[in-house]
């Protein structure tokens, strides 16, 4: 028994050494941990030292240009700025230009409707460019409010772009000045036909260019400023729908019709500006031969025209409509089925030989291709011959 006693007090004798070498190891740890984070603290990031011009400018450049948007979220959203350290928190959030263009695909996500805020509030005074949409199963409810948010803002939309909303989830200005507007495109999700109901806006002055798709109106030439715009598209609409707003469209220069079908005879639309002319067919039925999609293309008076995008079922009317507009055409692009073999093709050229540039291209079919994209793109220079050809 004693000699357990003795053993254990040699035990704690021994324990009382090693816990002190340990202690005095820690003492001496700690102290080297301090020197270490000392020598950290006192090192600053070069990127940290940047004025914070040159920082928010590099900001900037992390977004895409305006008016594209960025996405609300991941690592290509302004959001990632915020998150990095506080001084690129304060400074992300101190830049109201920053936040000034939102895109969102609506779902059923209340964290949208708070995001969608957060950022309209970050954008100050910004004018704001804004593109929403979403599918008619998704989102009606989400939508509304989205909307309402937005609609807040009127007086500072400048690029706007609401496409795919459920016809109830949409919610439009009504006869309401847009001092900053200068693009706006609004469709909602197939197969709707919401009707359109008295003025959008009078009062854009710098409204220029307009899509408008999947609505049915009574008097289209109502709805907005026609006159001023130099680009227009409609799409799913009758050639009467078009023409009712085309008489008012007088100073286009770019223009891109897709046409659905009706029975009437079109009038007689004279546009002295237009550059360039896409005509396309939705659910085109070769069967019916719609005279009036087919001949639509009669229907216009335009000198200018210089590039011109077409069905191939209207073939047969280019040779009267060059005839009796008077234009010098560049460029006739025929997408789809043209009916014609590559032998008439070659007469076809042959019996237009003003014409530099004439291309087929089945390939490109009517409505669901990118044929009418790649014309815009090359009205504005952006786009080859030999780019279209090769689609």
């Amino acid at each position: 028994m004693l000699d357990a006693h003795a053993a254990d007090r040699a035990l704690v004798v021994d324990l009382d050494g090693r816990i002190q070498a340990l202690q005095r190891s820690i003492e001496e740890l700690t102290v080297q941990k301090k020197s270490a984070q000392a020598r950290l603290d006192a090192y600053c990031y070069p990127v940290l030292t940047l004025p914070n011009e040159i920082t928010s400018e590099i900001f900037l450049q992390f977004n895409p240009l305006y008016p594209l948007c960025p996405p609300l979220t991941g690592p290509f959203s302004p959001t990632l700025l915020t998150q990095i350290c506080q001084k690129w928190r304060n400074i992300a959030l101190s830049m109201s230009s920053l936040w000034r263009a939102i895109s969102c695909d609506i779902r059923d996500v209340e964290e949208q409707c708070r995001m969608v805020d957060n950022w309209l509030g970050r954008s100050g005074n910004c004018p704001l460019s804004i593109r929403l949409s979403t599918s008619y199963r998704h989102g009606t409810g989400t939508a509304r409010k989205i909307m309402g948010a937005v609609l807040v803002h009127l007086g500072r939309w400048e690029h706007i772009s609401i496409v795919s909303l459920p016809h109830d989830g949409l919610l439009l200005p009504v006869d309401t000045p847009l001092p900053l507007l200068r693009t706006l495109e609004l469709s909602v999700d197939w197969p709707y036909h919401p009707p359109l109901r008295g003025a959008i806006s009078h009062d854009a002055p710098r409204l220029t260019s307009v899509v408008l798709g999947l609505f049915s109106y009574r008097n289209g030439g109502d709805l907005l400023p026609w006159s001023q715009l130099t680009s227009l598209t409609l799409l799913n609409q009758t050639p009467s729908q078009c023409t009712a707003i085309l008489m008012h469209a007088v100073n286009l220069v770019y223009c891109e019709l897709t046409l659905s079908e009706d029975g009437t005879q079109p009038q007689v639309i004279s546009l002295p500006r237009l550059e360039s002319l896409v005509i396309i067919h939705y659910e085109y039925d070769r069967e019916s031969h719609s005279t009036a999609q087919n001949k639509y293309l009669l229907s216009f008076v335009a000198p200018a025209l210089r590039r011109l995008q077409l069905p191939g079922e209207c073939v047969a009317h280019v040779e009267s409509f060059f005839e009796a507009s008077g234009c010098q055409l560049q460029e006739l692009h025929v997408t789809g089925e043209s009916g014609v073999s590559f032998v008439e093709e070659e007469l076809f050229r042959q019996a237009l030989p003003s014409i530099p540039t004439i291309s087929f291209n089945s390939r490109l079919i009517d409505w669901e291709s990118p044929a009418a994209a790649q014309m815009r793109k090359r009205n504005e220079g952006r786009l080859s011959i030999a780019d279209f050809a090769a689609a």
